[in-house]
């Protein structure tokens, strides 16, 4: 509802073979503005209403607030009532959004149903624009690679879970995509799917698709976003593991 209006965006039969998971898409939403949606199961119990607020128009110069973290690893996390009183535009996980550690299908679907039902978190997932890419806990676990048989069920639930704007490419799988806010273009990038296969990081069709997209994007701002630290000093398990990789992008 806005501005004294009031309709029914989308509706679905979440199914069984999806973790009762679904997605809902709502058009005809005009830019910069703020809404309030209410989810109703079954015609009866509803859920809200939250608020949301809308991306500006692409290309139009505006002021917005990201936060940003990774490891969320206990019950308790203060961190995002913090986010919460900010009110931010966009939260990003970028990595170890639970810590499963396993590649086991119903064992990942719970640990994402415990993570989205830990407090303060879970207040601030209706009304910010959450995105996500993973790390290797809530990967199949600690320091795991492209060479993991669980790998596509991890991504099966990954996608379940996560509702971001795309997965990979048509012919690359994976959990990587670009979202544009503004005159901002975000890359989100998936360093554990193609990981150390051909000696890569990202794998030859996701890094094919960066540059391609870095080199199309007409932003004045280009952010990239990835699980594994950047620098050339960090741990075995960052991009200083690949270092050819790393100064190839850059």
């Amino acid at each position: 509802s806005s501005s004294g209006t009031s309709w029914i965006a989308d509706w679905i039969y979440p199914l069984a073979e999806d973790d009762f998971t679904a997605t809902l898409s709502i058009d005809g939403l005009q830019s910069s503005t703020t809404y309030d949606y209410t989810i109703v199961l079954e015609g009866e119990e509803r859920i809200g209403p939250f608020t949301i607020t809308t991306a500006p128009e692409l290309g139009e110069a505006q002021d917005f607030d990201v936060a940003f973290g990774s490891c969320s690893k206990y019950a308790v996390q203060p961190a995002f009532n913090a986010i919460n009183n900010d009110e931010v535009d966009l939260f990003f996980f970028v990595g170890d959004n639970h810590y499963g550690n396993t590649g086991d299908l119903e064992s990942l679907r719970w640990n994402y149903q415990w993570a989205h039902s830990l407090d303060y978190r879970r207040q601030m997932m209706p009304s910010a624009g959450v995105l996500e890419t993973w790390e290797p806990h809530d990967y199949t676990g600690n320091n795991t690679d492209g060479s993991d048989p669980k790998k596509d069920t991890a991504l099966r639930v990954f996608r379940e879970y996560w509702p971001n704007p795309a997965a990979g490419s048509e012919n690359h799988p994976g959990t990587f995509f670009t979202y544009t806010y503004g005159q901002v273009d975000f890359f989100f990038l998936d360093d554990r799917f193609y990981r150390g296969i051909s000696n890569s990081l990202l794998g030859d069709g996701q890094s094919e698709w960066l540059l391609a997209a870095l080199s199309s994007s007409k932003a004045a701002f280009k952010v990239l976003i990835s699980g594994s630290q950047w620098t050339s000093e960090g741990s075995s398990d960052s991009w200083a593991a690949f270092p050819e990789a790393k100064s190839g992008l850059f």
